[in-house]
Parts: C-alpha cells; structure tokens; sequence
C-alpha cells in the first residue's frame, strides 16, 4: 500500500500509511500500512515484541509515531494542528490492566469522562452507562468499586466505560491477557457480542479461538512488519508464511518442539539487535512492546 493520503471514503475508519515507531536505536514498527473499515473486526496476533501493541497505541497517539500518517475517518490524529483529543472521542480504548479508578464505582467510572469531556448531564450519562453495564452482565453492579470486582468484571467494566463515550470504534490491547483463564470466557463474550452488533473492533490478542471465530481479517505481525493478513481461515488455518506457521505451531501446540525452520526464524529476526548488543549497544533499555 504505497497511498499516503485519505480515501475520503468515511467506510474506511482507521487509515494507516508507512507507520514507523522507533524507541531510541531500535525500530519497533517499520513500514505498516493497512485500512480497517467500518463493522470489521481486526483481529492483530504475533509474538511478544512483534509491535502489536505499540502499533494499536500509535493509532489513538498513546505513542508518537516516528513516521507515517495515521486518518480516524478521514481525520489525521498524527497532524501537529489536529485536536487530537476530539478525535480520541471517536475511539473507545481497552486496555490490558483495567485501569479504572478504584475511588469511583463502577457506574462513576463510566459517567465521568461522558460528563466531563463530552458534557452530558448526569442523568443521561447514568441512563447511557446503565445500559452499557446491562450490555456487559452487571447491571446490579453499578454501585460496586473496582476492589470489590473480580479481574473479569473489572474488564467488563472498563468496555462498559468505553462504551458510555459513544465511541465509533473500539480498540483492544489483549484485554484478557492480565485475567484468570477461567475468567477469560466472560469478556470474550461480551467482545462477541460487541462484533455482532456491528462495532469496528481492532483487537490485538494472543486468543487464537476468539480471532478465527469473531475476526473478519487477522493480521500477523512479526519484527515490526506486517507478515501475512487475510481472513482467518486462511492466515490461521492455512498460513502461506513459514513464519505464521512456526508462531502459530508454537502456540497452538505449546508442547512442540522444532529445531529447523523455526530456529532460523528466529535468529533472523534478532540478528540486528544481537549485533548491536556486540557492539555496546543497550538495547534493553529500551521497551518495543508496551
């Protein structure tokens, strides 16, 4: 995709074109360039380090792009002169830790920002937040604070907060990932309901299930670049990358061991830092995957 300009088509939510994300010496993000349109769900899987989640901060400005452009229907949040603020209005973020106010309850979580930022009066931010507390199964937790929550419904929580800003698009850094596995179930659900109701989701997430079931297109990411994307029965269930297929062995099957194409594989794409770490270059200080 060599287009660095907007489409102009408001179908096509999130428009980004040769994203570049270094920190320091290392260059966590190289060249990404992809469309999410409106009603799809993007599912980004990779491993550890691979730049999926600084990728997903760089969308909403969480990080400063190095290089690259970045349009949320059709307005350029990377602009110096873009209020970038209006635009995160438009995007509703989930992250890995919950990050809900532990003084506030659950429904005060949900109604500040709505009464602050978006200057709804209390009782319509109440009658919103409700309904989005009833859409993620805790209705009658809405007096409830966050110590007094399990990590599943702090999480349904914090999608019912970002719900509550009326957002026209969500966004997911491995919102399971911090939670019990037997917990992982309630929020996967609530996220599946979400993707029917027609809300444009990027997700990024290690739960390869809930990507081939809900994802309308996954992308695989590996040494911050784009592998391999397309539906999810092709890149998870028949991947054409001997990369897909060595991560995805490797998670599908934890117990596998293969000593060939995936040791390769992986010495290649640490080459660079294992040369500069000869050289005296620090690249620990440094943290690509936030």
């Amino acid at each position: 995709m060599t287009q660095t300009i907007p489409t102009g088509n408001r179908d096509d939510e999130i428009q980004i074109y040769d994203l570049h994300k270094s920190f320091g010496q290392i260059e966590v993000l190289k060249g990404i360039s992809t469309i999410v349109r409106r009603g799809e769900v993007v599912c980004v899987i990779g491993p550890s380090g691979s730049g999926k989640s600084t990728l997903l901060r760089c969308v909403n400005l969480l990080e400063q792009p190095t290089q690259g452009r970045i349009f949320i229907l059709n307005d350029e949040i990377t602009d110096l002169d873009a209020d970038v603020d209006e635009i995160r209005t438009k995007m509703g973020m989930v992250f890995q830790q919950f990050n809900l106010f532990p003084h506030l309850t659950a429904m005060q979580n949900c109604t500040i920002a709505p009464i602050r930022v978006l200057k709804k009066d209390k009782a319509e931010a109440e009658g919103n937040a409700q309904a989005n507390l009833d859409k993620v199964g805790l209705g009658d937790r809405g007096d409830a604070y966050p110590a007094q929550l399990s990590g599943g419904q702090q999480q349904r929580v914090a999608i019912a907060r970002a719900l509550s800003m009326d957002p026209e698009l969500m966004l997911f850094d491995e919102p399971t990932s911090a939670l019990d596995p037997e917990l992982v179930g309630d929020v996967l659900s609530v996220m599946r309901d979400l993707a029917k109701s027609g809300m444009t989701m990027m997700v990024v997430t290690h739960e390869m299930a809930f990507a081939r079931e809900v994802a309308d297109r996954v992308i695989f990411m590996d040494g911050g670049v784009i592998v391999e994307e397309g539906p999810p029965d092709e890149v998870i269930g028949n991947p054409q990358h001997e990369r897909t297929r060595t991560f995805l062995r490797r998670v599908l099957d934890p117990t596998h061991v293969d000593t060939g194409a995936e040791d390769e594989a992986y010495q290649q794409r640490h080459a660079a830092d294992e040369s500069k770490a000869t050289q005296g270059v620090d690249t620990s200080a440094h943290s690509p995957e936030r």
